[in-house]
């Protein structure tokens, strides 16, 4: 699990871990990160999830700008004690890579006993999600790979 955040830091810096900071989100991110903008500062609606001031007059949820409603809805809640430029997806990478490499030194451990291998193939897992978010830049929701490997 350590390799994950490792690695993680490796590549991204410690700076997307400072909440304000929003300077390294580029390409997609820039549209992960409005529709997480408009979603906190709308109002509570049903269905939950709803943003009708993103894409007006029709409106968006969501789920449909990639903002990663596990994470946005729940902060949503605390909203107006965060502060106005909030990001919560350098959090989110930075995670998604510590569990990956939880979940894949785990599923490793059950095929071998072997640390050199279950090493070499923890990072090799940990390495999976770097494509994803070169492909086009910024694709934080893209790299929630630890979920298949904690359902394997």
């Amino acid at each position: 699990m350590l390799f994950g955040g490792i690695i993680c830091l490796y590549f991204y810096g410690f700076k997307i871990l400072d909440p304000t900071f929003i300077d390294w989100i580029h390409g997609d991110g820039d549209a992960i990160f409005l529709g997480w903008h408009f979603f906190r500062s709308e109002p509570w609606t049903f269905p939950i999830g709803a943003i009708k001031s993103f894409l007006y007059p029709h409106g968006t949820s969501v789920v449909l700008t990639d903002s990663i409603p596990l994470v946005a809805i729940p902060l949503k809640l605390i909203a107006s004690i965060l502060p106005p430029v909030f990001q919560y997806h350098g959090y989110w990478l930075f995670l998604c890579y510590l569990l990956q490499g939880l979940f894949a030194a785990l599923l490793l451990r059950n095929l071998t006993s072997s640390p050199v291998l279950i090493l070499a193939g923890t990072i090799f897992f940990l390495l999976s999600p770097r494509p994803l978010t070169n492909a086009s830049y910024g694709q934080m929701s893209l790299v929630s790979h630890w979920i298949i490997l904690a359902s394997l």
